[in-house]
């Protein structure tokens, strides 16, 4: 497993590589701002993907692909503010695993209703 992390470390740290010698000038950070999403979406995609091996859900599979994939629109779309795209992923991303959180304690709670529980005169 170590492997593999360290194999989306070399892999985000190759795409930081290659974006930096693109976007010519690499001495100023603020030609880094707009690739952020997709360098964070790399790195985060490849903890999923690792959570995903070891535990064998096909849910993080999907969290995987939505958080690279939902990436690139925000690498590719300019905003105003130095940081503006990387927020707007990053809420997005929020949102998206809000969402998921409900469904996923519907679908448990539904499975496994709570049970009520008798109150006993000796606790009054």
């Amino acid at each position: 497993m170590v492997h593999f992390y360290a194999a989306f470390f070399a892999i985000d740290l190759w795409l930081l590589v290659t974006v930096l010698i693109y976007s010519g000038d690499i001495r100023h950070p603020v030609r880094w701002y707009p690739w952020m999403p997709i360098m964070i979406g790399t790195f985060w995609a490849g903890l999923w993907l690792g959570l995903a091996l070891s535990s064998g859900l096909i849910r993080y599979y999907i969290y995987a692909a939505v958080t690279f994939v939902g990436s690139i629109p925000f690498m590719l779309t300019t905003f105003e503010g130095k940081l503006a795209a990387l927020s707007q992923y990053l809420l997005a991303l929020a949102v998206c695993y809000i969402i998921a959180g409900i469904f996923f304690f519907s679908r448990f709670l539904m499975k496994y209703p709570p049970q009520p529980q008798e109150i006993s005169d000796e606790s009054r």
